[in-house]
């Protein structure tokens, strides 16, 4: 285990059909805080955008989902 695994915890990571790979970032004090993070791109600017998604540890929502498909049409 390394000192910063030891220090803020093992980071989760996920796979997501839309969004690819995500990393799990927890509050463990305050779990409505916990969030997603990843990178992806986006059609309307052509370019790599990053993503903060909230949620939990199972995965970003069907809503959460559907709101960036729509964003990107």
């Amino acid at each position: 285990m390394s000192l910063l695994n030891f220090i803020f915890g093992k980071s989760t990571k996920i796979e997501n059909d839309f969004f690819g790979t995500m990393l799990f970032i927890e509050d463990k004090k305050a779990s409505h805080k916990s969030n997603f993070e990843c990178r992806r791109h986006f059609k309307p600017i052509n370019s790599l955008i990053e993503i903060s998604i909230d949620g939990a540890k199972a995965g970003p929502s069907h809503i959460q989902i559907v709101f960036f498909k729509s964003i990107e049409n």
